[in-house]
């Protein structure tokens, strides 16, 4: 064969993705998909708003984080002893401010 271009060689060729996850103090979590490559094949960010999930703007400290590796559901607890369980679909929400 000729032609084509050269390409990196991931390490992790067949083993599942890595999705990071990271809380932050305003009630935030941030998710990316890290790839099967070294770097990251995808640089945009998944963002879930536990504080909005919950109806509060405080006091939400997200002490444990776990992503279903089959479903993808993703479940996120606080210190309060809340759990707010996420799963892909249609946000019908989105773009709408929250209600008072």
């Amino acid at each position: 064969l000729k032609g084509g271009a050269e390409a990196t060689k991931p390490s992790r060729k067949y083993q599942d993705r890595t999705i990071l996850q990271v809380a932050h103090g305003d009630g935030t979590v941030r998710l990316w998909d890290s790839g099967h490559g070294d770097e990251i094949e995808n640089p945009k960010v998944l963002q879930v708003d536990v504080a909005r999930a919950l109806e509060r703007d405080s006091n939400v400290d997200v002490t444990v984080m776990n992503m279903a590796p089959n479903t993808g559901e993703f479940a996120v607890g606080t210190k309060t002893g809340e759990v707010v369980i996420y799963r892909w679909g249609v946000n019908r929400g989105h773009g709408k401010d929250q209600q008072q």
